[in-house]
């Protein structure tokens, strides 16, 4: 009996290729599950929320008239006006989110109420 030029998987009827894709997507969940079962992957996902308003928040301030034009009523326009005590009521907000560990939270609130919490 000649040998089957065929690989055996072939002869089976599975392909080699899927094998290996099914390995690779089981171990992907694997991964995720570990990471979302660490708490990593929640971290992860709210950085990178952060990092994307962070960077929107940034372009807008630089450029000509960015998401929100600059004579709009927004939140962090009437918290500037408001004066002092409402910007020391949203750095008590940020020390909260501090102490408490919700750095990206925080990091959201400083940039969309636009204070600067290191200058305070």
């Amino acid at each position: 009996m000649a040998a089957s030029p065929l690989p055996s998987d072939a002869l089976s009827g599975t392909n080699p290729l899927s094998v290996g894709i099914d390995a690779e997507e089981q171990l992907r969940g694997r991964v995720i599950e570990a990471l979302r079962n660490q708490g990593v992957l929640a971290g992860l996902r709210a950085s990178l929320r952060a990092a994307v308003f962070t960077a929107l928040t940034e372009e807008e301030r630089r450029g000509p008239k960015g998401i929100h034009a600059s004579d709009e009523d927004t939140p962090a326009r009437r918290l500037r006006e408001s004066g002092e005590g409402a910007r020391r009521a949203a750095l008590v907000v940020a020390d909260f989110l501090e102490a408490y560990g919700l750095l990206q939270t925080r990091s959201v609130f400083l940039a969309e109420a636009n204070i600067d919490a290191e200058g305070a």
